[in-house]
């Protein structure tokens, strides 16, 4: 009974992998570890897997269980930022001159993602991030 829910979990998860780990990578940018978030998401979809309603719907499932983690995380936890300066000097040692220019974009589109309402933000990332169409 328990290696059938495990064949059943793997066989929904696996084709769903890079686009769950693209959407943590990009919903946890700053706040936690995206592999923490994966884990916690997928251990509880996998306890709650009997409550799915149908196979089709196993990522939108998981994303989910994920947001809701990320919401309680964020109550528990205030948000600490670097300034550009520190985030630049950390960064100086590590990486070449363009790869600092990469992140310091990057870190201007998260800081810009976080202006938007928690509705905006979700579209967007499951839109360009994820893979869903504009109806899902």
């Amino acid at each position: 009974m328990i290696k059938e829910k495990q064949k059943r979990f793997l066989a929904l998860y696996e084709p769903n992998h890079d686009r769950f780990e693209r959407f943590c990578r990009a919903r946890v940018y700053g706040r936690m570890e995206y592999q923490d978030l994966i884990n916690e998401s997928l251990l509880i979809a996998y306890e709650k897997l009997d409550t799915l309603h149908s196979e089709k719907h196993f990522l939108s499932f998981i994303i989910g269980i994920s947001i809701r983690i990320l919401s309680n995380f964020n109550k528990k936890k205030k948000e600490v930022f670097l300034t550009d300066n520190e985030h630049i000097d950390a960064s100086e040692d590590q990486k070449s001159f363009e790869d600092i220019e990469i992140a310091m974009e990057v870190e201007h589109l998260y800081k810009m993602l976080e202006r938007l309402n928690e509705k905006q933000k979700e579209c967007l990332i499951l839109f360009e991030l994820t893979g869903f169409s504009i109806k899902e």
